[in-house]
């Protein structure tokens, strides 16, 4: 087994890593080809001399509901589980940075449509879940344990709206939407826990989790730009 510095943790891992992102309907929409795959890289690694893995997960991936996301990385979490390694569950929330061009579009338009039955969620950023992921890796401790990675507070797209004016000096007007309309992709339709929050990232890093303020604070460029679009 060969090991690699993992950043400036000091400590070493092995490089046996499988990135997933772009399998099922966001990408290889051959569902039995994906598992395929995904057996053979964990089965590969093990063999290998794997003894710890730490999966990238979903949110709620027990109660998946609707989604084919959700359920897709429950297929997998069980198949880990049965693996005989030790493993680490690291369900990630909503990617807080898409929030970034959602909110210099807002600026943009000068609107936002506000769906009534619009559900919140506790949206995350992506550098939070990889700071959240190092701390596993490089602590003791987390063998067989699950964390829902999430941010600090549930937010609504009117929430968005209101700090990318405030930061931006554009006033946006919010407009009524009919409902029934999904807020995420499709392969995320029935997402059952938007809602779910937690205090994971602070617990595991020692820092709270970045705030949507506090990102589209760093992109307030972007936001103050984007008044100028016709």
């Amino acid at each position: 087994m060969q090991y690699r510095p993992l950043g400036k943790t000091g400590i070493k891992v092995s490089p046996y890593c499988l990135g997933a992102m772009m399998f099922g309907a966001m990408g290889n929409p051959d569902h039995e080809d994906c598992i395929r795959i995904i057996h053979r890289a964990l089965d590969a690694g093990i063999k290998a001399g794997v003894r710890h893995i730490v999966y990238a997960s979903s949110v709620d991936a027990d109660n998946p509901g609707e989604s084919q996301s959700a359920a897709e990385h429950r297929l997998t979490e069980q198949y880990v589980r049965e693996s005989g390694a030790r493993w680490t569950m690291m369900r990630h929330q909503l990617y807080m940075n898409s929030l970034v061009g959602l909110a210099a579009r807002m600026v943009a338009d000068g609107r936002v449509t506000i769906q009534p039955d619009e559900i919140p969620a506790a949206y995350v950023t992506r550098e939070d879940c990889a700071a959240a992921s190092a701390a596993v890796l490089s602590t003791p401790g987390h063998e067989n344990t699950v964390y829902e990675i999430t941010g600090p507070e549930l937010v609504l797209r009117r929430d968005v709206a209101r700090i990318a004016s405030e930061l931006s000096g554009k006033r946006i007007e919010e407009v009524a939407g009919p409902g029934g309309v999904s807020q995420v992709a499709p392969v995320m339709s029935g997402f059952a826990a938007f809602r779910n929050q937690s205090n994971a990232v602070q617990d595991l890093t020692g820092h709270p989790a970045t705030s949507v303020r506090q990102l589209l604070e760093q992109h307030r460029g972007e936001l103050v730009s984007a008044v100028k679009r016709p």
